[in-house]
């Protein structure tokens, strides 16, 4: 719907606040409207849920510095009849009912606020009462009034938008960021979460585990109980951690060299002290082939056999007419058999967690906390044993790989003057970091065995993102990068 009104709408979005100190804890020092979110940023998140009007319509600010006289400030001023603030720190939680609000708030006769102290939502129904206000908004972000505005209408509640300054509704509106694949769902309680899948023995498998965990190991994980099934659904709940995941923390540069250092302290005592056992040679080669060789075959089988496979190849064999995805997946495996001793390793498994990611670890920066999520699931005891070296591959795929900047898309895959394809990632690829990480893994691991790990990872989820062709190139792009950085160092063990 657009009205007569909403062609001369102006939109402000103030995002001159910077988070707050609880909130820089998980994003680092920034504003509200350049958190990442679900693949964007939260501003252009906002700027996607408005009616289509709006979105041609809206004006970011950003620095009271720019505030001087109304109509120099803002030009489009002039062409408007009436006016909108959003406060940055308001999170649209639901795009319907966001947009509903603006189209029906542009119809009314009274100026409207979501609430009367600290707004997050403010409508003006004309230009000159919101140029009566230009004095204090100038110097005072919209959501820092603490002064009652009486002159207004207050909307029902709930508002339109979750003040997001609070760190308990941060975190509930940030559970999601991280882009889960699509057979999740997450429902968030003040308590409890619920997750809730159609796959059901996914969903059995994770809350089972916890269940067979040794005690000793069980304090790692937050704990699963209450498993049920409805109308084609399996659920389990969690008890509530109010904590944000550490891949929302890294793709934020949230934190200095110590705190990613007290962060490696704790995951790599958890990686080193798992429960392991002596097996046969026969047995541990089963369990790596299985993990290394086999799974990525059958990958690479669904990938070949989809349409975004073939589209995917055509365009990152542009420059050569050579099937370049063919050949990433030949060099996977004739490096993976040139290093398969050091891959294979000792005669031992360990209790594993199965996908000890960046995004399936909760971390408290503040309070040294860590807590593990989203186990690969068991049913049996048995279940529960893995290759020692997976692990350390999921960790080394986020951290050395740049996994969760790829899957947030802080990437851009390009064509070069040549028709070559190359892969660019952005953000905080932190070489520093980087380089912490590989000094404080055990010696006994090898380098080479463990980013060939990290490549199989990358080519194993190419058929798990089909939805997203860029995702899917970029991991072949990524998985391509780290085979050509060891075999120019000889490829061998």
């Amino acid at each position: 719907m657009q009205t007569d009104n909403s062609k001369n709408t102006l939109i402000i979005y103030d995002d001159r606040a910077p988070v707050t100190e609880q909130i820089a804890r998980y994003v680092g020092q920034r504003s509200y409207g350049d958190i990442w979110f679900r693949n964007q940023s939260l501003y252009d998140s906002v700027v996607g849920m408005l009616p289509e009007w709006a979105a041609h319509r809206i004006i970011r600010v950003t620095s009271n510095t720019v505030l001087g006289l109304p109509y120099t400030a803002l030009p489009q001023l002039s062409d408007a009849e009436t006016v909108i603030v959003l406060a940055a720190s308001g999170a649209p939680a639901d795009a319907a009912a966001l947009k509903a609000v603006i189209e029906r708030v542009v119809l009314a006769r009274d100026n409207v606020i979501d609430r009367p102290r600290e707004p997050l939502f403010r409508y003006f129904k004309s230009v000159a009462e919101f140029i009566d206000t230009w004095e204090a908004f100038k110097t005072t972000p919209l959501h820092t009034l603490r002064e009652p505005i009486a002159d207004a209408k207050v909307l029902a509640s709930p508002g339109p938008l979750e003040d997001i300054s609070e760190s308990a509704n941060f975190l509930d509106f940030m559970a999601g960021a991280t882009t889960p694949r699509g057979f999740n769902r997450m429902r968030a309680a003040d308590i409890i979460y619920t997750k809730q899948s159609e796959d059901k023995a996914k969903i059995r498998a994770e809350h089972d585990y916890y269940r067979l965990l040794p005690e000793e190991m069980k304090h790692w994980f937050v704990g699963a109980f209450g498993y049920e099934e409805k109308n084609g659904i399996a659920e389990y709940k969690m008890p509530r951690r109010y904590m944000a995941d550490a891949a929302i923390q890294w793709i934020h540069s949230a934190w200095s060299e110590r705190d990613f250092k007290l962060f490696l302290e704790r995951i790599l005592y958890f990686l080193e002290n798992r429960p392991e056992k002596k097996v046969s040679s026969e047995e541990v080669e089963k369990v790596a082939r299985d993990l290394f060789e086999h799974k990525v075959r059958r990958r690479q089988a669904e990938l070949m056999d989809s349409p975004i496979g073939a589209s995917v190849s055509r365009f990152v064999s542009r420059a050569t007419g050579e099937s370049r995805l063919q050949g990433v997946f030949d060099k996977y495996f004739r490096l993976m058999e040139r290093n398969w001793p050091a891959i294979k390793g000792d005669n031992k498994l360990v209790i594993g967690h199965g996908d000890p990611c960046l995004s399936n670890i909760l971390y408290d920066k503040s309070n040294l906390l860590l807590q593990l999520i989203d186990p690969k699931g068991a049913l049996t005891e048995a279940e529960l044993w893995t290759h020692p070296l997976y692990d350390y591959c999921k960790l080394s795929h986020s951290i050395l790989g740049d996994y969760d900047l790829i899957n947030n898309k802080k990437f851009t895959v390009l064509l070069d003057p040549s028709a070559n394809v190359e892969l660019r990632v952005f953000g905080p690829q932190n070489a520093v970091f980087k380089q912490i990480f590989r000094s404080a893994l055990k010696p006994s691991i090898s380098y080479k065995a463990l980013r060939l790990g990290e490549a199989s990872l990358f080519l194993s989820m190419m058929p798990l993102h089909v939805d997203h062709a860029d995702k899917v190139a970029a991991f072949l792009l990524r998985a391509e990068s780290i085979l050509s950085e060891i075999e120019s160092h000889g490829g061998g063990a």
